[in-house]
């Protein structure tokens, strides 16, 4: 039976990923968000991440993250009606 590890499910993600990350994370550090992105990039899932420096989360950048998803959605999905 495999593991339920993070780094397992990493290497079975496909989908794309969007991370956005406060750089004053107790849960995440910094090293481990880069570590996840590169385990995934290495297994060719495409991966983005944004590090908001100045804050734990994502409160005080809400109108960036919304820009920053839309962003990444639209490079990531169809656009309808083509």
């Amino acid at each position: 039976m495999t593991q339920r590890t993070l780094l397992n499910l990493l290497h079975q993600m496909r989908a794309p990923l969007l991370i956005l990350h406060g750089a004053h994370d107790t849960v995440a550090t910094n090293d481990e968000v880069s570590r996840a992105a590169e385990v995934l990039q290495g297994d060719g899932t495409p991966c983005e991440v944004h590090v908001f420096e100045d804050t734990h989360g994502l409160p005080l950048h809400t109108d960036e993250a919304v820009q920053l998803l839309v962003a990444f959605l639209a490079k990531h999905t169809n656009s309808v009606g083509e």
